[in-house]
């Protein structure tokens, strides 16, 4: 005969048959999922951490580079003739007139078509050198003699022969006027196709070459701070000579730059920024001086550049 079963102390009441138990409905007081998982970082193993900084360092150097990039383009594209206004320290104009550009149909300004000079390259560059257009007169003017004709003992030996032009202003012989043109022209020839390296080792002879007094140390001084070298591939330039001075030893020199175009490279690390940057076409209207050590024009004062449409 079986013997009754005999309940346990606080055992919950037999479950029907198909009914659910209501203990596992609800979780236990207490239990959290989160106790029971490890943080994200160190469920990373070693190799991600390392593709994760890696990605991070990319971007952050991609950022830096672009932010440095546009600093530099806005602080740097410049044309070479807003350069040379800026290396003017000090003097200002001392044009017996104001500057006045004559078309080319008469009044002492060339107007026939001029031949071309081209400056002899320097050894080290291989490409054609740039071209100065020069304008040769047709026509003498006639000759007006100053109301009261002065010499200047340190004065040029030309001074006695310069002519008075239509407008007041003083040109000198042919023959001077042709080496004003082209010594002048010659900074512009140096600059084409010119290296990074090459025009590092020889800034300080081609600006000496060509600048005198402040407008040399202007010119230096900017130069070597600049980052960026802007090396010319092409464009023309014009230049006409004009308002000497009653000794002759300075004048106007109107140079016309017209399609400038260069390859811009940083300086510090050799790298082409920028290829075949377009500048503006400019009038420079500067000062030019005789030298008598070296027997040769040079700039000495930036007056004015203007930017001009192209024809």
């Amino acid at each position: 005969m079986d013997r009754p079963v005999r309940p346990k102390p606080n055992a919950s009441p037999p479950t029907p048959p198909g009914a659910t138990l209501a203990w596992r409905r609800r979780p236990v007081a207490g239990f959290r999922t989160s106790d029971y998982q490890r943080p994200l970082l160190k469920r990373l193993t070693p190799l991600s951490k390392l593709l994760i900084f890696l990605v991070f360092l990319g971007l952050a150097a991609t950022t830096y580079l672009i932010v440095n990039s546009v600093v530099s383009n806005k602080t740097n594209d410049e044309s070479l003739s807003e350069r040379l206004a800026r290396a003017t320290l000090v003097g200002t104009p001392t044009l017996a007139q104001p500057v006045v550009i004559v078309p080319a149909t008469g009044e002492g300004v060339a107007s026939a078509a001029a031949p071309t000079v081209t400056a002899v390259p320097q050894p080290a560059i291989t490409a054609a050198p740039v071209e100065v257009t020069i304008k040769l007169a047709t026509a003498q003017p006639a000759f007006i003699p100053p109301p009261t004709p002065t010499v200047d003992p340190l004065g040029a030996a030309w001074q006695n022969q310069m002519l008075r032009q239509a407008d007041g202003t003083l040109m000198a012989p042919e023959l001077v006027v042709t080496q004003a043109r082209i010594e002048a022209g010659a900074f512009y020839a140096l600059l084409r196709d010119l290296p990074l390296d090459q025009y590092l080792a020889r800034r300080d002879s081609i600006f000496a070459e060509h600048f005198a007094g402040a407008a040399l140390q202007g010119i230096l001084r900017i130069e070597k701070a600049r980052k960026q070298y802007s090396m010319n591939r092409s464009g023309q330039v014009e230049i006409r000579i004009r308002d000497f001075s009653a000794n002759g030893l300075s004048a106007t020199a109107l140079i016309s730059s017209r399609g400038w175009t260069n390859d811009v490279y940083d300086i510090s690390t050799g790298a082409l920024i920028e290829k075949g940057r377009r500048d503006k076409d400019t009038l420079t209207v500067s000062r030019i001086m005789f030298e008598r050590m070296s027997g040769r024009w040079k700039f000495a004062i930036i007056n004015q550049v203007v930017e001009v449409n192209s024809p």
